[in-house]
């Protein structure tokens, strides 16, 4: 095999053997490849020049990273959207009970003050992402 000649064309065997190198994560070496695979390490050390490898794999992380980094942010959206949902039912009780209406949806609803009404507010609009008040 020579370096500067690289492969052309990826065959399944080739992707296979990526597939591999990828699975190994953090622990990545060449020769575990060529073990799995049944060919020499220089084998697949042109395999991984003639393929890229290296850039293939950071291409990948990057994309993992990425999707992760979404399904994440898609799970504290929908924690502070359950958030908001309760801390607006409890505003409108409050509310309602602060008005001189009868409250059965709070045990306790004599000790809550309008204070608490405004932290309430206040957690709520932080979890919209909106400024303080």
């Amino acid at each position: 095999m020579n370096k500067k000649n690289p492969i052309k064309r990826e065959t399944p065997r080739h992707h296979e053997a990526f597939e591999l190198y990828v699975a190994q994560g953090g622990r990545r070496s060449y020769r575990a490849v060529a073990r799995a695979t049944g060919v020499s390490v220089m084998a697949v050390r042109h395999w991984a020049r003639s393929f890229d490898w290296p850039t293939r794999v950071g291409e990948r992380d990057i994309a993992i990273a990425q999707k992760l980094a979404k399904r994440t942010d898609e799970s504290i959206v929908q924690v502070k959207a359950r958030y908001h949902s309760m801390i607006n039912k409890i505003v409108e009780a409050l509310c309602r009970h602060h008005l001189g209406k009868d409250l059965r949806s709070l045990r306790h609803p004599e000790s809550t003050t309008l204070t608490d009404l405004e932290r309430l507010v206040r957690l709520d609009l932080m979890l919209l992402g909106e400024p303080d008040l």
